[in-house]
């Protein structure tokens, strides 16, 4: 058989058309076969009047893929209409190829088929491609739903949205549910729709991505906190701007912050209340301690004996160092409220020092210690403006852990001035002692 009128011509197109062309009858035999249906030449002329049934016993296909060729080939024949469907076959070596089949009926002047041309494409690659496409989508949507995140894409020109499985999980909202903005302001918390619409609103093309939070309600009424981050692009389509950005449920995030915060407002109280507490108690004690040395010093002016005096000498030291610990408790307590500042007045840092170590000599005369206060140097000591009581904190609490580390020898307290010039005066106190170090 062949094919009717412009043999030549049309032989010439069927030949270089990329895919399978086939020529059929109304009988369902091949009256032509391109080389791309059929590669073997000698193959190809064999299949000249025979069916598609011969060919799948020729082959060893199943006899289903001739029935399913058959009967799209009686369907085109009685509707006169082209037929697409897609197939599956396996190859010769044994990999599994999909193909798009389209039946062409050619008809005569009358109406009537005179032939039908078949012609199929692989398209195993395309849907190799889509059953990536789809898994990769699959791993997405879990990890969204995992992170309680997702996207969306927003189109200014025609108003439309579209959201990511994350973000129907998100929102609430049924997957069968089209979203749209109606759907998305009344999930909008009404308190942070303003804030919203204003940064929509100055956005621009070229702006950076932007970040923002806001609240929505649920249909459950339950209310969540998302963070979003957007920004504005064009559509390479229609070269319109469209609203693109990502969505993250933080609501537990929130919270913790939210007890974080509470949890320092009450800290930063309790601090507060121990700090005035500590303010309070220290002039609380120091008031009747100062009572305690005025009527000390009151007695150092009678006439006592040895004992008498040794015994107020003790007291003397005793309730000196409580006072320095009740000063340094109120000094404590000022720090920590921020309070802490230091006294500027005029003084003799050698008599200043050398109170201070005065204040050791019972201790150091208990323990059959030496205690010696130097000046070295040839210059006279000079006075000072700065803070005298946090100069004699320093050097008592140095002479005391000296004193106390000491069970033999002595301690020596020396004091020299390094630079001295019209604006400051640079003065080394240093304390040694032959016991075994602090």
């Amino acid at each position: 058989m062949e094919l009717p009128g412009k043999l030549e011509f049309y032989r010439g197109v069927l030949e270089n058309l990329q895919g399978d062309v086939v020529v059929l009858d109304t009988e369902g035999r091949y009256v032509y076969l391109n080389q791309y249906a059929i590669k073997d030449n000698s193959i190809r002329d064999w299949m000249i009047g025979k069916t598609v049934f011969d060919y799948c016993e020729l082959k060893g296909r199943p006899p289903q893929v001739a029935q399913t060729r058959n009967a799209y080939l009686r369907k085109a024949i009685s509707e006169k209409r082209m037929l697409e469907w897609e197939e599956c076959l396996e190859n010769d070596s044994g990999e599994i190829r999909h193909y798009s089949r389209r039946l062409f009926p050619v008809l005569s002047q009358a109406g009537e088929i005179d032939y039908l041309i078949g012609h199929g494409i692989d398209i195993t690659a395309l849907r190799i491609k889509e059953q990536e496409l789809t898994e990769s989508e699959r791993r997405l949507n879990e990890a969204q739903l995992l992170s309680r995140t997702g996207s969306y894409r927003l189109s200014f020109n025609t108003g439309q949205i579209e959201w990511s499985v994350g973000m129907y999980a998100i929102f609430g909202v049924d997957l069968n549910r089209k979203p749209d903005l109606e759907l998305f302001y009344t999930l909008l918390h009404p308190e942070d729709r303003p804030a919203v619409e204003e940064a929509v609103a100055l956005m621009k093309p070229d702006d950076p991505p932007w970040a923002i939070r806001y609240r929505i309600i649920l249909p459950t009424d339950e209310v969540r906190h998302i963070e979003v981050h957007s920004k504005i692009v064009l559509d390479p389509e229609s070269n319109t701007p469209v609203l693109v950005g990502s969505c993250q449920d933080v609501t537990e995030r929130e919270i913790l912050l939210s007890s974080l915060r509470q949890k320092e407002t009450e800290l930063q109280e309790s601090v507060k209340t121990k700090e005035t507490f500590l303010a309070n108690i220290s002039h609380e004690l120091r008031t009747p301690l100062n009572g305690v040395l005025g009527i000390i010093r009151l007695l150092r002016k009678t006439q006592l004996n040895g004992i008498q005096r040794e015994y107020i000498e003790v007291m003397n030291e005793t309730a000196g160092n409580l006072l320095v610990i009740i000063n340094d408790l109120l000094d404590f307590a000022r720090w920590q409220s921020g309070e802490y500042s230091f006294e500027e007045s005029v003084f003799d840092p050698f008599k200043v020092a050398d109170s201070s170590l005065q204040l050791q000599v019972f201790r150091a005369q208990e323990k059959g210690l030496s205690i010696k206060h130097l000046w070295e140097g040839d210059v006279a000591v000079p006075l000072v403006l700065g803070d005298p009581h946090r100069l004699s904190q320093v050097l008592l609490n140095l002479l005391s852990n000296a004193v106390k580390f000491t069970d033999q020898g002595g301690v020596v307290l020396k004091q020299s001035v390094l630079s001295d010039d019209s604006d400051s005066v640079l003065m080394q106190f240093s304390v040694s002692d032959t016991g075994i170090g602090i």
